[in-house]
């Protein structure tokens, strides 16, 4: 037994001088009783000059007041895991180590002395670091996109939210936090989906990606898409974060080291590190305890599966290539990564430490070494660096323009969006300022002052607007927020910023039209409105008013079509431009109304504007439609008149003139009228005439009264008037007239009908108007009267018209002789003509032959 115990303390003697790891022994005070070689080879000392010193001699002052603080806890706790310290080599360099260590007992149970490993940590910590100053750059643009970054509970709770969610969504993180948080901001026809979906997620791992609507806080009902791919456990409960991962799962720390019966066995086999040996033909003569914890075999079991674990993994093959090569030259080679293969199937990845064993001779005879499983840290660095290659890619491809800046406006950095905002490439703008690229004309640069001061104090500005010029010249208005960043200490600017001179474009348009009139381009009645409240002041008076009307418009559009009643509104609105002053403020009221406002102007200066626009409405009366205005205006003199009462007494003095010109405009519309009719066909002034002639003639032998003469003549000549809305095409159509041209050639009788109402001159011929081409069976049109209904001047025009109409030429036929066009008035009497006015009308042409 004493032998075996003996054979034990050889080999883990044997060991500890061999390790590669860090040993060292301290007394009850601190003091080194003990360290191995591996400790004076990463320290650079002898150990003459290291036994018996302070252990805090070899510490960085910071590290000595850590030291001092755990060694009096680690000696009334027993144990020491993880401390983290700063080691002084002897050359002056700092290494980064950590420390893990038990206290022995005597029998008594009295302190014997402390064992400790030393694990030199300064690699990781660099890279830690590096991780560290990534995350946080990134970690700064993520908490200011307008994307919000969550982190939830498997139950659903909110756990994290990015203060964005405010400006978002009108929440704040407190209100998502608190009762059921954002779950019950969800669409109740949305929640069975996603919470199904986020089930998925947890039990299946299958990716969250959901579109639901949510409820901000104003009432409004949006869309949102909620994206996770992974799940991980936080403080033991499992977690996942919404659309990237920004998993910090840390290193777990190694297990207690367990008393065993020496110092040596405690430090080896209750390490985190498995530990071994194998010969030169690489056969394992011992592996520590480890191999269960990291493999899932027993170290007799590893001894024989350990060549069958490593996988086909081509990074295994820089491992076994060195410990060939250290097995060669008896040189240590460097740390290498392995995939191997645990019992359960799973792939993990370990990182491997070893030295060559040598004898007496200096002769190797195999390797020691130590290996680490580094499946859970490895997975953390790549979740990092992809959880940066995520924020990277949203930075890069986002569809706004993304910058970062100093505090000079000088370009950090910039995404593919900000090169096409502003024409250059990102190597043309990185290192330049706004300045030096001229990006801004001289009175837009104060605003880009004024950003950069805010982002200075630390604060976010925007949205701002501001005027670009690109690379082309080319000037654009964008909308710029920023917001402050501190990246290794340094104050930078995140810019976010997007083109949107088509939405000012619209909203310039939008603007123009709530205070323009589309037709005339004048000013509308809400403009109007505006002006009149604001310059109803006394620095303005005297203020006048002219209100001006267009007649007869109503009749031009009935008659010429709406078209040119259009024109002849916009010919009104400029014959009033040019007539006012620049700074007069000239409206279209609505409809046939227009107004001006004249701030300043005295009744005099008013009454001499409405001479100049009358005289200006006769010089058009050569015009095919003149333009004929009724006029009236006010004047407020004295602050205590209400500027409604100077509007209406414009207004009635504007329909006083109205009435009295009302006779003399219809007449002049009429005028222009026949004028209109009789230019698109000579033939039609000379029919008309005829038709007059013949229809007066029957309408003497009825001994018809003077006025009934007069109004029987003037509807001979006008009741084809109606023909002035009808194609010249179907008018002077050579050949017949089709149905399709028949239907529109008929409309002509309803047409006239609606001109003559229009006109107070003509009102009272409208009803004859529309009736001649009524029969006297009842089948004619446009309403099928019947003999007596039909009104007598139209079954007297209508024989007159009919008998005029067979014996001259048309396009579509040739005259008859009046001796047959008389046989055919006779043949439709008491179908289409009255029996007696045909009686009456054939005496008058035997008598005229």
């Amino acid at each position: 037994m004493v032998k075996s115990k003996d054979q034990d303390n050889k080999r883990f003697r044997f060991f500890y001088e061999k390790s590669v790891l860090s040993y060292q022994s301290l007394d009850e005070k601190g003091h080194l009783l003990e360290v191995n070689p591996a400790w004076l080879e990463l320290l650079g000392y002898t150990n003459d000059e290291v036994i018996g010193c302070w252990f805090g001699d070899f510490l960085t002052p910071e590290s000595q007041k850590l030291f001092k603080e755990n060694f009096s806890r680690f000696k009334a706790a027993g144990e020491i895991q993880g401390v983290p310290l700063n080691m002084v080599h002897k050359d002056g360099n700092i290494i980064n180590i950590e420390v893990n260590g038990k206290i022995a007992y005597d029998k008594e149970g009295h302190f014997r002395q402390t064992y400790c490993t030393i694990s030199d940590i300064t690699d990781s910590k660099q890279t830690e670091q590096a991780l560290q100053e990534s995350k946080e750059k990134y970690r700064c643009l993520i908490s200011n996109i307008p994307d919000i970054i969550w982190t939830a509970d498997h139950n659903g709770k909110t756990i994290f939210v990015s203060p964005n969610i405010e400006k978002e969504y009108g929440y704040t993180a407190e209100e998502i936090y608190k009762g059921d948080g954002w779950p019950c901001k969800i669409h109740p026809k949305d929640i069975k989906k996603v919470e199904k979906a986020f089930k998925e997620l947890f039990e299946d791992g299958a990716m969250f990606d959901v579109e639901y609507r949510v409820k901000r806080k104003d009432g409004e009902w949006i869309w949102v898409n909620d994206r996770s791919i992974a799940t991980y456990k936080r403080d033991g409960v499992m977690c996942a974060d919404g659309i990237t991962s920004n998993i910090n799962i840390r290193k777990q720390t190694e297990e207690a080291l367990q008393e065993s019966k020496d110092r040596y066995s405690i430090i080896i086999e209750h390490s985190n590190e498995l530990y071994y040996i194998h010969d030169n033909k690489n056969k394992l003569n011992y592996v520590s305890p480890q191999s269960e914890q990291i493999f899932g075999y027993s170290p007799k079991e590893m001894m024989i599966k350990w060549t069958r674990l490593i996988t086909d993994n081509p990074i295994n093959q820089k491992g076994l290539d060195s410990t060939k090569k250290a097995l060669e030259t008896g040189i240590r080679q460097d740390p290498y990564l392995l995939e191997a293969r645990r019992k359960d199937g799973r792939k993990i990845l370990v990182e491997i430490d070893e030295a060559p064993l040598k004898d007496k001779k200096g002769k190797v005879i195999g390797i020691t070494g130590a290996l680490t499983d580094i499946t859970k840290s490895k997975q953390t660095e790549n979740a990092l660096r992809e959880s940066e290659e995520q924020f990277r890619k949203l930075f890069e491809y986002a569809p706004d323009a993304y910058f970062t800046s100093d505090l000079k406006g000088t370009f950090i950095d910039g995404n593919k969006a900000a090169e096409k905002l502003v024409g250059y490439k990102k190597e043309e703008l990185i290192g330049k300022s706004y300045l030096k690229l001229k990006l801004l004309s001289p009175n837009q640069i104060t605003k880009a002052v004024k950003i950069l001061a805010r982002s200075a104090i630390g604060k976010p500005t925007g949205p701002d607007e501001i005027i670009l010029k690109r690379s082309d010249d080319t000037m654009i208005a964008i909308e710029i927020t920023t917001f402050p960043m501190n990246i290794k200490g340094k104050h930078l600017v995140l810019g976010i910023a997007r083109d949107i001179t088509e939405r000012k474009k619209y909203e310039n348009k939008i603007k123009y039209l709530s205070f323009h009139d589309s037709l005339t381009g004048l000013y509308n009645r809400t403009y109007l409105e505006e002006e009149l409240a604001r310059l109803d002041t006394d620095r303005q008076l005297p203020i006048s008013i002219i209100t001006a009307d267009l007649n007869g418009l109503k009749l031009v559009n009935d008659t010429f079509g709406h078209e040119q009643g259009d024109r002849l509104l916009r010919r009104s609105a400029k014959l009033l431009e040019d007539c006012c002053r620049a700074d007069d403020i000239i409206a279209r009221w609505g409809g046939d109304e227009f107004s001006i406002l004249l701030p300043k102007t005295t009744e005099k200066e008013a009454d001499e504007l409405i001479n100049r626009i009358k005289n200006k409405c006769l010089g058009t009366n050569n015009n095919k439609i003149p333009i004929n205005l009724a006029l009236g205006f006010s004047t407020k003199v004295n602050p205590d008149q209400n500027i409604q009462e100077i509007i209406k007494k414009a207004d009635d003095y504007m329909y006083r003139h109205k009435l009295l010109e009302v006779k003399s405009t219809s007449r002049s519309v009429v005028s222009v009228i026949e004028r209109a009719m009789f230019e698109r066909s000579s033939e039609t002034e000379k029919h008309t005439i005829r038709v007059k002639e013949l229809s007066l003639s029957i309408g003497r032998v009825l001994n018809l009264a003077a006025s009934s003469l007069d109004e029987l003549a003037l509807l001979a000549l006008l009741h084809d008037i109606g023909k002035i809305a009808i194609p010249e095409s179907i008018l002077k159509k050579k050949g017949p007239l089709t149905k399709v041209d028949w239907k529109i050639l008929e409309k002509h009788s309803e047409i006239g009908h609606d001109i003559a109402h229009a006109s107070i001159h003509l009102v009272s011929l409208a009803d004859n108007i529309l009736s001649h081409h009524e029969r006297w069976d009842g089948t004619g049109y446009p309403r099928g009267l019947k003999a007596t209904d039909i009104p007598l001047a139209s079954r007297i025009v209508t024989i007159a018209d009919a008998y005029d109409v067979m014996t001259h030429d048309k396009p579509y036929r040739k005259a008859i002789s009046k001796i047959e066009a008389a046989r055919e008035i006779k043949r439709c009497s008491g179908t289409q003509f009255d029996p007696e006015l045909v009686s009456k009308f054939t005496e008058i042409l035997e008598k005229a032959s």
